[in-house]
């Protein structure tokens, strides 16, 4: 009352005509703001409501949506393929789509005469043949339905018609290994097929059909067998001299090596027991194939074909078939390999200058795509349980369902291209390089953009020595004479460097490094990139912190595209805990001058960050900065989602506190409370749904203050930002809050509206998102040093249920089962499923259920080898460290029980 109101109408049509009418402005009466204050009421409490329900399934399956069914299988569609090889994606309803394997992005890329179907004749009925997908290809009927079960790398799809008296299961995957990235990149895709008799005595047969796009530029439409790339293609048809395997050799004549689009391709299939096998080498005819296969549910084998002549090219095809009727419940099975060899890409993206040839890494481990399919066929068993460890651990672990998924979906990411692995003289061991995120028909904002990947930590922990050569790239080529760490990567390496540092990119390269020797077994790549670690640290200490108070003030470039001012802990927490690394790191490398140094500022930008930034009457960090001088893209009095970002790396990294304890759990209690919503409407990156999505915003200003123009993208929800948020309110006991924003944003990816295995942002299969593994670090409070051999323990369930956890070491990956003993002494059981685990020491946080006085005693036992001789000493913070006294070395196949007592 009393005061003036303006209130300004903007036209923000940008269509044809028209005009906005304002013709009834009033003030509300004192009644009807009654009316309004009590309808939003009733709205939060009914919001809470169905919230509480929402939550009860956080640490469960039962809501989750696997098997994916019926229209939630409309948008699913999973990538195979190798790191650095290309992909192809299987939809929820079994069609092979999305094909990028000649090294261009293409996500709507469709071969359609690339597909399997199935032949079924029950004893005493008329045969029937259907393509095996939803949906049918050119009167080719598809199957009436799909259920898609899948954790990466492993998808399972059940295929059900009604006139085909068959159980149908299509076994989709791509060769994987974590902390192998070799054995990660190889350019195939398997696809197992099982049918098993229902109702009927039955023959059966299966064909796999792959269309010959040698020669493609991957953009362009390919209709049928029509495409002005497509000519001279060739295709040969045989024995692969594998057991009974047959293959489909195609390629096409005269390319030479240097061919951007030089390539060969195979199809292969090793049939099951009781199976006759027939290769066609090339046909271009549909009907005539379906007309062939209708007969018998066999293909008349054709040994060569081509070459085709100029705007055509041809399909190979591969028929299996049973040489007798199947009994009623009896199966039949085959397996078909798709394998591709592209060794050649240009460079076709944008900033910097075009067509470059590149050559792909894993052209180095394979001679050609016959090559490719024989290390496939030959090693198909052993090559599926490796890549079914992780699925496995679904129902086995304590990790709740629709995070398994959260975690398994990053990894799929990797092997999209969105990560592509070259060749480069100027680096042995060739450059790892990654977009943002895809655009529908090319990467976008390349490549390894330092404050995107500020987030991003699945690689790094899955394939570490990828993640070294993008830190060994960011010390090198891409560092400033001054130490600062460009923020995109420029390829080939002989071309000049472009872009300068943004301030989040390059403190978040520092605490990368660390990252990486943690993630090292040993010192050895410290070593080598001290020098420039060190002088990174020293750009942020000149640079951005001339005066030396701990507390950067000036021009601040981040993520958000756009730079802030003044004091804030957003850049000012990464800082910190840059500064807490690198003296880490110093102290590794004996420097102790340098962490002096790094020391003695921390300590003092930790006070004055607090002082300046804590606002107690809002209770979160606030940006402090001159709003007369800066008037666009600050946050001001904002409570903004990434504001202790440099704390939840510190977590990761146990560098301890960087800021006050309290002050921290205040900080994330508010984001909590104010960001986080669960009925609404997101600006268009986030490509959300009113009433249908949760989410955490960016920023909000829930006490007014709100600039004109405020940081960009604020009233969005970046998915990337929400699990590291989550992972951070777990690291602080937030559990149930960290779950909540964490399947929040799993949730809006539920198969109907948006791709399971897309999380997008500024494009698809968006590199920030690659988060979500910190959200399984915090959840398990297992962490690991490789070089000083140490294992982490920072929560011991209080009861005697025991929870159950993936953990992956330098050497080799397996399970962390913790629980509390009836006297609620602290049990630990390793189990390594891959490669070793070793360690010097464990250090485990007492449950508070625990309380031990004077000495402690800790019993530990490796199967096949019994006791294991061992100190135990408590620490600061109720802490104790078992020291083994020979280096523990735990093989796959055994495992380690560790129980401390009170001596």
């Amino acid at each position: 009352k009393g005061r003036r109101v303006y209130l300004r109408v903007v036209d923000a049509h940008s269509g044809g005509w028209g005009h906005i009418n304002v013709d009834d402005i009033r003030e509300i009466t004192p009644q009807e703001w009654q009316a309004m204050q009590r309808e939003r009421a009733r709205q939060e409490a009914e919001a809470r409501r169905r919230l509480a329900i929402w939550q009860k399934d956080l640490f469960t399956g039962d809501a989750w949506r696997m098997p994916y069914r019926g229209e939630h299988t409309a948008r699913l569609a999973m990538p195979l393929g190798g790191i650095g090889t290309g992909s192809v994606y299987i939809t929820g309803g079994g069609n092979l789509t999305g094909w990028q394997i000649v090294n261009r992005v293409n996500l709507g890329a469709e071969l359609p005469h690339s597909f399997l179907a199935v032949w079924v004749k029950p004893q005493g009925l008329p045969a029937v043949s259907r393509v095996l997908q939803v949906g049918g290809i050119d009167g080719w009927d598809g199957v009436e339905a799909s259920e898609f079960r899948g954790i990466y790398p492993v998808a399972e799809l059940s295929l059900r018609d009604g006139n085909v008296p068959l159980d149908i299961r299509l076994y989709a995957w791509s060769p994987t290994k974590f902390l192998d990235a070799k054995a990660s990149s190889v350019p195939a895709v398997v696809l197992k097929v099982t049918l098993k008799a229902r109702n009927y005595p039955a023959k059966v047969g299966l064909l796999a059909s792959l269309t010959n796009v040698v020669g493609w530029d991957g953009l362009s439409d390919v209709a049928g067998i029509k495409n002005p790339c497509f000519g001279g293609n060739v295709g040969r048809a045989g024995p692969l001299h594998l057991g009974d395997a047959h293959a489909v050799w195609m390629a096409k004549e005269n390319q030479p090596a240097d061919d951007p689009t030089v390539g060969t391709m195979v199809l292969a299939a090793l049939p099951g027991q009781r199976s006759a096998v027939s290769a066609v080498a090339g046909w271009q005819d549909f009907a005539a194939l379906r007309q062939d296969f209708d007969e018998d549910g066999s293909l008349d084998a054709v040994e060569t074909f081509g070459p085709t002549p100029a705007g055509e090219t041809a399909n190979g095809a591969i028929s299996v078939s049973s040489y007798r009727y199947l009994r009623v419940g009896e199966t039949f099975e085959a397996t078909f390999v798709i394998a591709w060899h592209f060794p050649n890409r240009l460079r076709q993206w944008d900033w910097g200058p075009q067509d470059a040839l590149l050559r792909n890494t894993y052209a180095n481990y394979f001679a050609d795509a016959d090559s490719v399919a024989r290390y496939v066929l030959q090693n198909e068993q052993a090559l599926y349980e490796e890549a079914s460890k992780w699925p496995s651990l679904l129902g086995r672990c304590s990790v709740p369902p629709w995070l398994m998924e959260a975690l398994s979906v990053n990894m799929a990411s990797i092997r999209t291209p969105l990560v592509i692995h070259v060749d480069d003289a100027a680096k042995p061991g060739g450059v790892v390089g990654g977009f943002e995120g895809l655009g529908e028909r090319a990467g976008c904002c390349p490549m390894n953009c330092t404050h995107v990947y500020n987030y991003a930590q699945t690689m790094a922990y899955l394939w570490p020595d990828l993640e070294r050569i993008v830190r060994e790239i960011d010390l090198g080529p891409q560092m400033m004479d001054d130490g600062g760490v460009r923020h995109r990567l420029q390829l080939p390496l002989s071309l000049p460097r472009e872009h300068g540092p943004f301030a989040d990119g390059h403190l978040s390269t520092i605490l990368k490094a660390y990252r990486e020797v943690r993630n090292s077994p040993d010192l050895e790549w410290l070593k080598a990139h001290w020098p420039s670690i060190r002088k990174a640290m020293d750009f942020a200490l000149n640079v951005y912190d001339p005066d030396g108070n701990g507390v950067i003030e000036g021009e601040q470039w981040n993520t958000y595209d756009c730079a802030v001012y003044g004091p804030n802990t957003f850049i000012g927490s990464l800082y910190l805990a840059a500064l807490r690394a690198a003296e880490e790191m110093a102290r590794l490398m004996d420097d102790a001058e340098a962490a002096g140094r790094f020391r003695s500022r921390f300590e003092v930008g930790r006070e004055n960050l607090d002082r300046i930034c804590w606002r107690e009457d809002l209770g979160y960090y606030v940006q402090v900065y001159d709003a007369e001088k800066y008037k666009a893209t600050q946050y001001g009095t904002g409570c903004l989602a990434d504001q202790l970002i440099g704390q939840w790396w510190a977590h990761t990294l146990d560098l301890g506190y960087i800021l006050p304890e309290g002050h921290v759990r205040q900080a994330l209690r508010s984001i909590y409370k104010y960001n986080f919503k669960t009925d609404w409407l997101l600006e268009p990156y986030s490509h959300a749904e009113q009433g249908k999505d949760k989410g955490l915003l960016n920023c909000t200003w829930p006490f007014d203050g709100r600039p004109t123009q405020p940081i960009l993208y604020c009233d969005g929800a970046w998915t990337g930002v929400e699990y590291q948020v989550a992972a951070h309110m777990i690291y602080e006991g937030m559990v149930g809050e960290g779950l909540t924003v964490a399947r929040g944003a799993r949730g809006r990816y539920d198969g109907a509206r948006r791709n399971p295995y897309d999380e997008y942002e500024c494009g698809h299969h968006y590199a920030r998102p690659m988060s979500s593994w910190s959200v399984l670090l915090a959840l398990s409070g297992l962490s690991v040093d490789g070089p000083r051999g140490e294992l982490r323990v920072r929560t011991i369930p209080s009861g005697p249920t025991p929870s159950t956890y993936p953990l992956v070491t330098p050497w080799g990956w397996g399970t962390a089962t913790l629980q509390s003993g009836p006297d609620g002494a602290p049990r630990l059981t390793l189990q390594p499923l891959s490669g070793t685990m070793r360690f010097l020491r464990v250090r485990v946080r007492l449950p508070k259920t625990f309380r031990a006085r004077g000495k402690l005693a800790a019993e530990a036992r490796l199967k096949g080898v019994g006791q294991v001789a061992c100190t135990t000493t408590l620490g600061a913070d109720a802490e104790a460290t078992v020291s083994f006294a020979r280096p523990l070395r735990i093989a796959t196949g055994q495992f380690f029980e560790l129980t401390i007592q009170p001596r």
